[in-house]
């Protein structure tokens, strides 16, 4: 125990000022540490200066990564209902028309935002707004085409 006090008694300066970088955050020792803490076995890290860079808002998209957002999107929309169907009524059902893992409404909606919207950037609420407006009808075109297509409730059997 006495060497461990003479190395940090010696090297304390360095303890203190250390700081690691670990997968982008900044994390750095806390400038309390002294022998007290390492013998209650406390590790005391703080993070600290947690920046993301090169994260713009403004950016434009290739082709390849929209179709990996509509799928992304598709997928996590079909999570949550059917997570939301499951937590609700304790049985699992598949909230879609297709086979599968997908909604594409939740696609196409994240898709008509990202591109037809990257005006409003700048202006979030206006944005927001817009993309209230936009989901709205995407929705409401989506429900409007489906009765059109399977002659209204004689799909689920609520005539």
């Amino acid at each position: 125990m006495e060497r461990v006090m003479l190395y940090l008694n010696r090297n304390i300066r360095y303890i203190k000022s250390n700081v690691f970088y670990k997968r982008g955050m900044r994390i750095e020792g806390t400038p309390s540490l002294d022998a007290t803490d390492l013998k209650q076995g406390i590790s005391t890290f703080k993070i600290k200066n947690f920046v993301i860079k090169n994260l713009h808002y403004d950016r434009t998209y290739s082709i390849l990564s929209l179709i990996i957002i509509f799928f992304a999107m598709s997928f996590l929309g079909w999570i949550w209902e059917v997570g939301l169907h499951l937590f609700r009524y304790q049985e699992f059902v598949n909230r879609g028309i297709l086979h599968g893992p997908w909604l594409p409404i939740y696609g196409s909606g994240s898709i008509l935002i990202l591109i037809l919207l990257k005006k409003f950037r700048k202006k979030p609420f206006i944005e927001f707004l817009s993309a209230m407006l936009v989901c709205g009808v995407v929705e409401y075109g989506a429900s409007y085409v489906l009765e059109r297509m399977h002659n209204g409730c004689k799909m689920v059997g609520l005539q």
